[in-house]
Formats: structure tokens, C-alpha cells, sequence
């Protein structure tokens, strides 16, 4: 799947960020939570199932939903729709853990924040589920997250041809 083309206004063509969080949940509540870095490669490897079709994290899901590839959504240049909602959409769940007290405030790139987040230990596929639900429940209450309006540290740079 392609993102769809830059257009004059970006606003008509960028899906909603709590509609992509209760899209990337249902994927993830389909494929399983993958804990690492959006993807699990060990399953598109085996049997060569699409990235959609394999199990996700947050970031992977959300990813998926704008029609970004997994691996390259945060590398790329500015923002096109498809990318303007993915990062919506992740601030949008990244806002909401921080205000429930789940990930501290801190100078930290988004996809690092919510990667450790959903990389705890103790962390539950239904404990991301439920967040998934409850951050797009909050997006439609509040005004969401502009990407444009943050100064972030650059992405963790991740390798899918890493073993």
C-alpha cells in the first residue's frame, strides 16, 4: 500500500488519528503485540506474510494503518498526509500515557517513549489494547496533538535487515 499523494490541503486526505488508533488496535488485536521495534521479522520471514498480516506494536500498527511501510514512516522527509497522520496519531497515544502517569515527560523521540512503554516487562497485549481504545476515546474529547508544533530529538534509528 502507497501513501496517497501530497495534495494542497493535507486536512481532507488524513485519517483521523483516533480512527488510525482504533485501526492499528484492531490489527494488533488480529496479528498479536509484537514487543521490539514495529514488527515482528521472524514471522514475515518464516513464512513470507506481509507486514500487515504479522504480529505489530503501536508504532508498526499505526504505521500499517496510514499506509506507511514499518520501517520507514520516521526516516522520511516532511511530512505527507499519510506521515502527518502517523505522527499524529502516535502523540495523540503518546500524550494520553503521559497524562495517565504511564510514561514520564521527558526530552525522548515518541517512538522511543511508547516502544519502551509497550517493551516493559509486564506490559499485556489487553493493556495495549485497552490504551489503544482509551487514547482514540480521548482524542475525540480533546483537540489532538500537532505534529508541527513539537521539537523532538531525532528517531531511533532501527535496522530491519538486523537479525
Amino acid at each position: 500500500m502507497t501513501a496517497p499523494e501530497p495534495t494542497e490541503s493535507t486536512e481532507s486526505t488524513e485519517p483521523a488519528a483516533p480512527d488510525v488508533l482504533d485501526r492499528a488496535r484492531t490489527l494488533i488485536a488480529t496479528n498479536g503485540l509484537y514487543k521490539g521495534p514495529f514488527v515482528d521479522r521472524d514471522q514475515h520471514r518464516a513464512d513470507g506474510r506481509p507486514w500487515r498480516a504479522c504480529a505489530l506494536c503501536p508504532a508498526g500498527a499505526i504505521a500499517l494503518v496510514c499506509g506507511l511501510d514499518p520501517w520507514d514512516w520516521v526516516h522520511l522527509g516532511p511530512p505527507d498526509p499519510a506521515q502527518r497522520a502517523a505522527a499524529t496519531a502516535l502523540l495523540l497515544l503518546l500524550e494520553h500515557l503521559q497524562r495517565r502517569g504511564q510514561i514520564p515527560v521527558v526530552e525522548t523521540h515518541p517512538l522511543r517513549l511508547v516502544g519502551e512503554w509497550t517493551d516493559a516487562p509486564q506490559r499485556t497485549a489487553t493493556d495495549v489494547l485497552i490504551e489503544l481504545r482509551l487514547a482514540a476515546e480521548y482524542g475525540r474529547e480533546q483537540p489532538v496533538p500537532d505534529p508541527d508544533d513539537l521539537e523532538r530529538p531525532a528517531p531511533p534509528q532501527s535496522d530491519p535487515t538486523e537479525e
